[in-house]
């Protein structure tokens, strides 16, 4: 049998793009199948996730880790510390922080108007990788445009 030899193209890595660090996802969920199911989407988002069980652990670790986190998946009932307070406490740390909040509650039940702070984007459970890819990218685009954060009707 004849070798046959293929003239490869050469690579031009002048034309490449500088390589963007994977932007790391803190993942607030108490529910171990629902976290791990979660991290597993990410994972193949292509995300670097860092998980924590409530909101206090979330905490924790944004204060030891908050340079790698780029943005917040948090649910919204767990107990001790709930969405709504784990994401007014990330804010007073990090107030440009994108926060995408996931229920398993109807969105007209839980953004609700009256409070002090709002995720970007509310992701009602259960949802598939394509829908959690979207929710996280239309957080970060809001968070970058502040005209389109969610009224809240004050």
């Amino acid at each position: 049998a004849e070798e046959v030899v293929t003239e490869q193209q050469p690579v031009r890595v002048q034309e490449s793009p500088p390589p963007q660090r994977q932007r790391g996802v803190l993942l607030v969920e108490d529910e171990e199948q629902v976290r791990l199911m979660t991290e597993v989407m990410l994972t193949r988002l292509g995300f670097i996730p860092l998980c924590a069980g409530d909101g206090a652990e979330a905490l924790d670790l944004f204060r030891q880790h908050g340079d790698d986190i780029d943005l917040v998946v948090c649910d919204l009932t767990m107990p001790q510390m709930d969405g709504w307070q784990t994401l007014a406490a990330l804010r007073e740390i990090a107030p440009q922080l994108p926060v995408v909040m996931t229920s398993g509650y109807d969105e007209s039940m839980v953004m609700t108007t009256g409070r002090e702070h709002y995720p970007q984007v509310f992701l009602q459970k259960p949802f598939r990788k394509e829908e959690l890819g979207a929710a996280i990218e239309v957080a970060c685009r809001r968070t970058q445009s502040v005209d389109e954060v969610i009224d809240t009707g004050s």
